[in-house]
Protein backbone atom coordinates (compact mmCIF):
# COMPACT_ATOMS: atom_id res chain seq x y z
CA UNK A 1 0.00 0.00 0.00
CA UNK A 2 1.73 3.33 -1.33
CA UNK A 3 2.03 6.40 0.71
CA UNK A 4 3.88 9.37 1.37
CA UNK A 5 5.63 11.94 3.50
CA UNK A 6 5.43 15.81 2.58
CA UNK A 7 8.24 18.07 5.15
CA UNK A 8 6.75 21.18 5.29
CA UNK A 9 5.39 21.98 8.31
CA UNK A 10 6.61 24.96 10.61
CA UNK A 11 7.51 24.21 14.62
CA UNK A 12 10.31 21.41 15.31
CA UNK A 13 10.59 17.97 14.45
CA UNK A 14 7.80 15.45 15.64
CA UNK A 15 4.65 17.09 14.45
CA UNK A 16 2.70 14.74 12.14
CA UNK A 17 -0.21 16.71 10.25
CA UNK A 18 -3.18 14.44 9.30
CA UNK A 19 -5.80 17.79 8.15
CA UNK A 20 -5.16 20.29 6.01
CA UNK A 21 -7.96 22.70 4.70
CA UNK A 22 -9.53 23.52 1.43
CA UNK A 23 -8.08 26.74 -0.32
CA UNK A 24 -9.98 28.89 -2.37
CA UNK A 25 -8.57 31.82 -4.21
CA UNK A 26 -11.27 34.86 -4.54
CA UNK A 27 -10.28 38.06 -7.41
CA UNK A 28 -12.88 41.05 -7.39
CA UNK A 29 -12.98 43.89 -9.72
CA UNK A 30 -14.37 47.04 -8.53
CA UNK A 31 -15.84 48.97 -11.43
CA UNK A 32 -16.32 52.75 -10.55
CA UNK A 33 -16.48 56.02 -12.81
CA UNK A 34 -13.70 58.09 -13.94
CA UNK A 35 -13.44 61.71 -13.06
CA UNK A 36 -10.63 64.74 -12.67
CA UNK A 37 -10.39 64.77 -9.04
CA UNK A 38 -9.60 68.76 -9.08
CA UNK A 39 -12.54 69.74 -11.26
CA UNK A 40 -15.23 67.34 -11.04
CA UNK A 41 -15.14 64.79 -8.65
CA UNK A 42 -18.61 64.30 -7.49
CA UNK A 43 -19.20 62.92 -10.61
CA UNK A 44 -16.97 60.11 -10.50
CA UNK A 45 -17.53 57.02 -8.19
CA UNK A 46 -14.00 55.66 -6.17
CA UNK A 47 -13.49 52.03 -7.11
CA UNK A 48 -10.61 52.71 -3.77
CA UNK A 49 -13.07 53.59 -2.15
CA UNK A 50 -15.68 50.96 -3.05
CA UNK A 51 -13.12 48.57 -2.33
CA UNK A 52 -11.86 50.49 0.52
CA UNK A 53 -14.90 49.60 2.11
CA UNK A 54 -16.07 46.44 1.30
CA UNK A 55 -12.40 44.99 3.26
CA UNK A 56 -13.09 46.99 6.23
CA UNK A 57 -16.12 45.11 6.64
CA UNK A 58 -15.09 41.73 6.23
CA UNK A 59 -14.35 39.19 8.55
CA UNK A 60 -10.53 39.04 8.24
CA UNK A 61 -8.02 36.81 9.87
CA UNK A 62 -8.58 33.79 12.11
CA UNK A 63 -12.87 33.68 11.84
CA UNK A 64 -12.88 30.46 14.16
CA UNK A 65 -10.59 27.55 14.93
CA UNK A 66 -10.99 26.22 11.51
CA UNK A 67 -11.32 28.87 9.18
CA UNK A 68 -9.35 32.17 8.17
CA UNK A 69 -9.63 34.60 5.66
CA UNK A 70 -7.03 37.32 3.86
CA UNK A 71 -7.24 39.73 1.34
CA UNK A 72 -3.40 40.06 0.49
CA UNK A 73 -3.09 42.17 -3.24
CA UNK A 74 -5.17 45.40 -3.93
CA UNK A 75 -4.37 47.29 -7.08
CA UNK A 76 -5.60 49.95 -9.23
CA UNK A 77 -6.09 53.29 -10.30
CA UNK A 78 -4.24 55.54 -12.72
CA UNK A 79 -3.27 59.00 -11.68
CA UNK A 80 -3.48 60.68 -8.42
CA UNK A 81 -5.56 62.99 -9.82
CA UNK A 82 -8.16 61.06 -11.17
CA UNK A 83 -11.13 59.63 -9.35
CA UNK A 84 -9.97 55.62 -9.66
CA UNK A 85 -12.61 53.84 -11.94
CA UNK A 86 -10.89 49.99 -11.46
CA UNK A 87 -9.55 48.39 -9.00
CA UNK A 88 -8.79 44.79 -8.58
CA UNK A 89 -7.76 42.42 -5.13
CA UNK A 90 -6.68 38.99 -4.50
CA UNK A 91 -7.87 37.51 -0.99
CA UNK A 92 -8.27 33.64 0.19
CA UNK A 93 -10.36 32.36 2.21
CA UNK A 94 -9.40 28.22 4.11
CA UNK A 95 -11.45 25.58 6.02
CA UNK A 96 -10.55 22.29 7.86
CA UNK A 97 -14.30 22.57 7.47
CA UNK A 98 -16.27 22.09 4.21
CA UNK A 99 -19.20 24.41 5.08
CA UNK A 100 -17.42 26.74 6.39
CA UNK A 101 -15.18 27.89 3.85
CA UNK A 102 -18.24 27.78 1.38
CA UNK A 103 -20.41 29.91 4.15
CA UNK A 104 -16.87 32.64 4.25
CA UNK A 105 -16.54 32.92 0.74
CA UNK A 106 -20.36 33.61 0.71
CA UNK A 107 -20.00 36.05 3.03
CA UNK A 108 -16.91 38.35 1.17
CA UNK A 109 -18.82 37.83 -1.58
CA UNK A 110 -22.01 39.45 -0.55
CA UNK A 111 -20.04 42.15 1.52
CA UNK A 112 -18.36 43.09 -1.68
CA UNK A 113 -21.43 43.03 -3.92
CA UNK A 114 -23.24 45.51 -1.00
CA UNK A 115 -20.45 47.65 -0.83
CA UNK A 116 -20.36 47.97 -4.54
CA UNK A 117 -24.27 48.42 -4.89
CA UNK A 118 -24.32 51.19 -2.25
CA UNK A 119 -21.65 53.28 -3.76
CA UNK A 120 -23.54 52.92 -7.11
CA UNK A 121 -20.49 51.11 -8.49
CA UNK A 122 -19.92 47.42 -9.84
CA UNK A 123 -17.93 44.29 -8.15
CA UNK A 124 -16.98 41.21 -10.42
CA UNK A 125 -16.02 38.20 -8.38
CA UNK A 126 -14.95 35.32 -9.34
CA UNK A 127 -14.18 32.52 -6.77
CA UNK A 128 -11.53 29.38 -7.54
CA UNK A 129 -11.14 26.28 -5.53
CA UNK A 130 -7.16 25.93 -5.51
CA UNK A 131 -7.04 22.72 -3.83
CA UNK A 132 -9.29 20.62 -1.35
CA UNK A 133 -8.66 19.65 2.19
CA UNK A 134 -7.79 16.54 3.52
CA UNK A 135 -7.81 14.36 6.73
CA UNK A 136 -5.73 10.77 7.50
CA UNK A 137 -6.80 8.82 10.36
CA UNK A 138 -4.73 8.26 12.92
CA UNK A 139 -4.26 4.28 12.61
CA UNK A 140 -3.19 4.71 8.98
CA UNK A 141 0.14 3.66 7.37
CA UNK A 142 2.15 7.18 7.09
CA UNK A 143 0.89 8.46 10.99
CA UNK A 144 2.00 5.02 12.83
CA UNK A 145 5.09 4.97 10.95
CA UNK A 146 6.00 8.87 11.14
CA UNK A 147 4.90 8.12 15.46
CA UNK A 148 6.83 5.45 15.79
CA UNK A 149 9.82 6.81 13.75
CA UNK A 150 9.87 9.88 16.29
CA UNK A 151 9.54 7.86 18.95
CA UNK A 152 12.84 5.85 17.67
CA UNK A 153 14.94 9.01 17.55
CA UNK A 154 14.12 10.77 20.68
CA UNK A 155 10.92 12.47 20.19
CA UNK A 156 7.27 12.94 21.14
CA UNK A 157 4.91 12.22 18.00
CA UNK A 158 2.26 15.23 18.02
CA UNK A 159 -0.83 15.11 15.84
CA UNK A 160 -1.79 18.42 14.39
CA UNK A 161 -3.71 20.17 11.64
CA UNK A 162 -2.06 23.24 9.46
CA UNK A 163 -4.29 26.26 7.81
CA UNK A 164 -0.93 26.16 5.44
CA UNK A 165 -1.27 23.91 1.79
CA UNK A 166 1.12 21.60 1.04
CA UNK A 167 1.78 18.86 -1.05
CA UNK A 168 0.20 16.40 0.61
CA UNK A 169 -2.85 18.24 -0.18
CA UNK A 170 -1.91 17.43 -4.03
CA UNK A 171 -0.58 13.53 -2.95
CA UNK A 172 -3.73 12.87 -1.30
CA UNK A 173 -6.07 14.55 -3.89
CA UNK A 174 -4.24 12.02 -6.06
CA UNK A 175 -5.55 9.35 -4.00
CA UNK A 176 -1.89 8.69 -2.16
CA UNK A 177 -2.58 8.75 1.91
CA UNK A 178 0.04 11.36 2.96
CA UNK A 179 0.84 13.72 6.17
CA UNK A 180 3.02 16.34 6.60
CA UNK A 181 6.26 16.53 8.83
CA UNK A 182 7.01 19.44 10.55
CA UNK A 183 10.94 20.55 9.66
CA UNK A 184 12.05 23.15 11.94
CA UNK A 185 10.69 26.10 10.26
CA UNK A 186 9.98 29.04 12.10
CA UNK A 187 8.04 32.48 10.93
CA UNK A 188 7.08 31.32 8.38
CA UNK A 189 6.40 33.62 5.15
CA UNK A 190 7.88 36.68 6.78
CA UNK A 191 11.52 38.87 6.64
CA UNK A 192 12.95 35.99 9.72
CA UNK A 193 11.67 32.96 8.33
CA UNK A 194 14.54 30.40 9.19
CA UNK A 195 14.93 27.18 10.56
CA UNK A 196 18.13 25.81 12.97
CA UNK A 197 20.81 23.50 11.80
CA UNK A 198 19.98 21.47 14.75
CA UNK A 199 16.55 20.75 13.96
CA UNK A 200 17.64 19.94 10.02
CA UNK A 201 19.42 17.20 11.39
CA UNK A 202 17.10 15.65 13.90
CA UNK A 203 14.58 15.96 10.84
CA UNK A 204 17.23 13.72 8.59
CA UNK A 205 17.30 11.28 11.36
CA UNK A 206 13.59 11.54 11.83
CA UNK A 207 13.05 10.31 8.01
CA UNK A 208 15.53 7.72 7.75
CA UNK A 209 13.91 6.23 11.04
CA UNK A 210 10.55 6.63 8.57
CA UNK A 211 12.62 4.80 5.64
CA UNK A 212 13.55 1.86 8.47
CA UNK A 213 10.53 1.35 9.66
CA UNK A 214 8.29 1.51 7.07
CA UNK A 215 10.78 -1.30 5.59
CA UNK A 216 10.11 -3.14 8.81
CA UNK A 217 6.29 -3.39 8.79
CA UNK A 218 3.51 -4.77 6.23
CA UNK A 219 0.17 -3.03 6.27
CA UNK A 220 -2.86 -4.69 3.92
CA UNK A 221 -5.22 -2.16 2.15
CA UNK A 222 -8.26 -1.03 3.75
CA UNK A 223 -11.08 -3.50 2.53
CA UNK A 224 -8.50 -6.28 1.22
Amino acid sequence: MPFAFAPDEGGPPGRIVTRGPSYDLIRAAFQGRAAHAGVSPESGISAIKMAARAIAAMPLGHIDSETTANVGRIFGGTARNVVPELVELEGEARSLNPKKINRQVESMREIMESAARESGGEVRVQVTRMYDGFQIEEDEPPVVIAAAAARAVGLSPIIASTGGGTDAHELNAKGLPSVILSMGAQDMHSKNEHIRVADLVKLAEWIGAIVIEGGRRKFRKRGG
